[in-house]
């Protein structure tokens, strides 16, 4: 995983995360930051939990005035 800190103007600051997992379809990424969604639901999935890690980023990054994407 990579992750790399730069500064844009004197107020904004962009924060970039890669890693090397399978990816997501582009296609199902406007879907990932829905509350409870996991685009594998079947009983047999490889990956658990909740579906709510990134709709709750997005909801901290909305409230101190930032995005995620």
């Amino acid at each position: 995983m990579d992750l790399v800190a730069e500064t844009e103007g004197h107020e904004l600051v962009r924060l970039s995360v890669t890693d090397q997992g399978p990816g997501i379809d582009p296609a199902k990424h406007a879907m990932i930051f829905e509350k409870f969604r996991q685009l594998d639901g079947s009983v047999t999935r490889e990956h658990s939990g909740s579906g709510l890690g990134l709709a709750i980023s997005r909801e901290l990054m909305t409230l101190l005035g930032g995005k995620i994407e």
